[in-house]
C-alpha cells in the first residue's frame, strides 16, 4: 500500500508531539504523587479490579474524591491518552501497566492480573470478590446488553466471540482465565494456596455482597468519606434450574473453595 511522503511525515509529527507531551505529563504526575500522604503511610491506591464484583462502582466512588462526578471522570479517563487524567491535583490512572508500575498516581486500577503488575512500595491495594456463579450470569448479561445496544467498550471486542444463545454454552465457551478469573488474578497457574496468599496481602479485600459496609470499612482506614452507590445493573433475568446450578457450583468448585478459605480470614 502506497502511503505518500506527507502522510508519512505527519504520522511521525504526531507520534513526537505524543512523546513529548506524554514525557511532560510523567514528571508532571511524578512531583504531585510524590506529595500524596494517606493513612498508614500510604502514597497511593491500587484497586484489582475483577469483571462484575462491583468494581466499577468502587472505581467511580474512588474517581469522586477528586472532586468531581465519578462517573463523568471515569469517562474522561477511557477517553484519555495513555488513560491518566489529572483532577485537581489528583493523578488518576486506569488500565496503563506501564503507568500504574511507575507509582505516579493518587488513584488507579485494571483487570491485569497481579502476576502481570510490579507495584511500587507503600501502595494501598484493595479488590473485591463475588459469588462465582453470580459474577458470571452479571457478565453474560453485561455482554449480551452491550451487544444489543452497540456499545463500543474496548473489553466487548474480545469477549463477545464467547457469547452464546445460553449461558452454559457462554460458560463453556470462556477460556479458563475468565471462568475462573478471581483465581487467575492473584495466581498464573490458578493455585488455590497462592491466591489465597496474595489476597490476604492485599491491603483490603472485601465481597460483593457486603460492598457497603467495604466502603464503611475504606473510608475508616483511608479518611475518606465515600456514599456507597451500585452502577451496571441488569435487568435482564437468566433462569437456571436445579441441576443447572449443581453443575456450576462443581466446575467452579476451586473459587468457592477459595472465597471459603477468604470468609474465614
Amino acid at each position: 500500500m502506497y502511503i505518500s511522503p506527507l502522510r508519512s511525515y505527519a504520522g511521525r509529527f504526531k507520534r513526537e508531539l505524543l512523546y513529548r507531551l506524554d514525557f511532560a505529563n510523567n514528571r508532571r504526575c511524578a512531583r504531585l504523587a510524590s506529595y500524596y500522604e494517606l493513612p498508614g503511610g500510604y502514597k497511593r491506591i491500587y484497586h484489582y479490579h475483577i469483571r462484575k464484583t462491583g468494581g466499577t462502582s468502587l472505581n467511580t466512588l474512588f474517581l469522586s474524591t477528586s472532586g468531581e462526578g465519578g462517573q463523568k471522570v471515569y469517562q474522561e479517563l477511557n477517553n484519555a491518552f495513555n488513560q491518566r487524567i489529572i483532577k485537581n491535583g489528583k493523578v488518576l490512572l486506569g488500565w496503563n501497566p506501564r503507568l500504574i508500575n511507575q507509582g505516579h498516581f493518587f488513584y488507579a486500577f485494571s483487570h491485569l492480573p497481579a502476576h502481570q503488575l510490579s507495584l511500587p512500595p507503600k501502595t494501598f491495594t484493595i479488590t473485591c470478590l463475588r459469588d462465582p456463579i453470580k459474577r458470571l450470569l452479571s457478565l453474560y448479561r453485561m455482554l449480551m446488553e452491550q451487544v444489543e445496544s452497540g456499545d463500543n467498550h474496548p473489553g466487548l471486542k474480545v469477549q463477545k466471540k464467547y457469547l452464546k444463545s445460553t449461558f452454559l454454552e457462554f460458560f463453556n465457551a470462556i477460556p479458563e482465565e475468565e471462568r475462573f478469573n478471581q483465581l487467575y488474578m492473584f495466581s498464573k497457574s490458578m493455585n488455590i494456596d497462592e491466591a489465597f496468599k496474595v489476597i490476604t496481602n492485599c491491603h483490603m479485600f472485601f465481597f460483593t455482597e457486603q460492598f457497603d459496609a467495604g466502603i464503611k470499612e475504606i473510608n475508616d482506614r483511608l479518611g475518606f468519606q465515600m456514599k456507597p452507590v451500585h452502577l451496571r445493573k441488569s435487568k435482564k433475568r437468566i433462569s437456571l434450574s436445579d441441576q443447572d446450578l449443581r453443575y456450576l457450583r462443581d466446575r467452579l468448585s476451586p473459587e468457592y473453595r477459595l472465597l471459603s478459605l477468604l470468609s474465614d480470614q
